[in-house]
């Protein structure tokens, strides 16, 4: 289940890093990452709506593996919005955290 949120995660951060130009032009321009090593490595970047997210989310599992988190009843996120990230695989291809 966890790998299961966590793919799903990293496809959506992949998405979300394709159609915003601003996060898009940031990473091929400023970081010099051509189109070919986003997509093989499924780069993303970490959606600013969080709102987005608790539709389309598991989020108690998201909170459990520490990817969001409420304070104070109001739902915030261990990431930056539109940070860049990277997921980590295992040995078995499954995605089980990002960096």
């Amino acid at each position: 289940m966890a790998s299961d949120e966590l793919t799903k995660l990293c496809n959506l951060c992949h998405q979300w890093l394709e159609n915003d130009d601003e996060v898009l032009d940031y990473v091929k321009n400023k970081r010099k990452l051509p189109q070919e090593v986003i997509n093989n490595f499924h780069l993303g970047a970490f959606p600013s709506n969080l709102n987005y997210i608790a539709k389309e989310f598991n989020v108690p599992a998201l909170m459990k593996l520490g990817i969001l988190r409420a304070d104070n009843g109001v739902l915030s996120s261990v990431f930056n919005s539109n940070r860049l990230i990277v997921p980590i695989y295992d040995a078995h291809g499954r995605i089980i955290g990002f960096t």
